[in-house]
């Protein structure tokens, strides 16, 4: 519930599922799920690149939450790159 929360006030798009893993549409806010996932991936922060996923391709990521810590840092990583930071 954190992550979907947080998520939709930063106008992500969700999808919702029965699974434990969230599916979040990031080409609007990012262009592409490949530069999202990677700009993440050197900041320590791992999600699942759509491009593996029949018909979701540079639109999507998948991510599945862990504990609390783990989601908080998620979603200041992905504020600092919502504000222009991409150190």
């Amino acid at each position: 519930d954190f992550l979907v929360k947080e998520l939709s006030k930063r106008s992500f798009d969700i999808i919702p599922g029965k699974v434990l893993n969230i599916l979040v549409r990031v080409d609007k806010l990012f262009g592409s799920s490949s530069a999202l996932s990677k700009l993440l991936e050197k900041r320590g922060v791992k999600v699942v690149n759509g491009n593996g996923f029949m018909m979701l391709g540079e639109s999507f990521i998948r991510i599945s939450p862990r504990t609390r810590s783990v989601n908080v840092k998620f979603i200041k990583v992905l504020d600092e790159f919502l504000k222009g930071r991409y150190d």
